[in-house]
């Protein structure tokens, strides 16, 4: 291998990034093991009693950039995907690369904060602050019906049907649980009443929108590729080089393959690694 390449197909060494700031080295061949037994453990919420975004599943960002949009950064709303066994999904919001988030540090200093959560797609960008009323107005649908679930008197399984019922197919009149340990695991446990056709399509969470002065701080885990789109490789390649860039630290490539038999979605590939010249 030549000495002025680095190549991040890794055997049993773990690659040590040089900066002290970014995310901790990581072995590439636990990662995919890592991410398959967090999204098989359908645990409510944490032992210590925290949402379960901070301890299982797996939250995933569709993306073409590490930074949050101008827009979401103005409202200081981010969104993802939380992948979990339990919840259906088999399609992403689009089928390109993205980045995947460590399970979230419960700290009032964390760089990243869960706000809300939609069992469905709800059409964020048209939320003041990515969880609340919507902006868009369709005739026969009032826009209170987008408030937060609580704010409505949806508490329990029934009563949000009777919602989703009630507003579907605009989804974005779907009202958003918020991020206590009770209201996240309602929002994943509802789910299950979903028709097929929703229940295999995403849902989203919204968190805290970053900047580019706080990638290194972000619990950045890795980046991801859809198995069903294999010109995304380069897109998480990009994504993969534009973090090196920033940090000095190098993360994986894993594959996301929703419909794997065996439920290990995640798989990592040495093939699928870029090269990082190293001066």
């Amino acid at each position: 291998m030549p000495n002025n390449l680095i190549v991040f197909v890794l055997a049993t060494s773990i690659l040590a990034g040089c900066s002290s700031e970014g995310p901790s080295p990581v072995n590439a061949l636990n990662v995919a093991n890592d991410l398959n037994a967090r999204y098989l453990d359908s645990a409510a919420g944490c032992a210590n009693g925290s949402a379960a975004f901070h301890c299982n599943g797996v939250l995933v960002r569709v993306a073409d950039t590490l930074v949050a949009s101008g827009g979401e950064i103005e409202r200081d709303a981010a969104a993802f995907s939380y992948l979990r066994a339990d919840t259906g999904i088999k399609t992403l919001y689009a089928r390109g690369a993205g980045i995947i988030l460590s399970p979230l540090p419960d700290l009032s200093t964390a760089p990243i904060k869960v706000r809300c959560s939609f069992p469905t797609n709800a059409a964020t960008d048209f939320r003041a602050d990515g969880c609340g009323e919507t902006s868009r107005d369709l005739p026969g649908y009032e826009r209170e019906w987008s408030q937060h679930c609580d704010e409505q008197g949806i508490h329990d399984e029934q009563q949000w049907l009777a919602h989703f019922n009630k507003v579907k197919p605009a989804y974005f009149y779907m009202c958003a649980f918020r991020e206590s340990t009770d209201q996240f695991a309602l929002s994943i446990e509802v789910r299950k009443l979903l028709p097929v056709d929703y229940r295999n399509q995403w849902n989203e969470v919204v968190t805290t929108a970053w900047a580019a002065q706080d990638i290194k701080r972000m619990p950045f885990q890795a980046f991801f590729y859809n198995a069903i789109s294999l010109p995304g490789k380069e897109d998480a390649q990009k994504l993969q080089r534009e973090f090196y860039s920033l940090t000095q630290t190098l993360l994986p490539i894993v594959r996301i393959d929703l419909s794997a038999a065996d439920q290990r979605v995640f798989s990592y590939h040495p093939q699928d690694q870029t090269y990082i010249p190293v001066k």
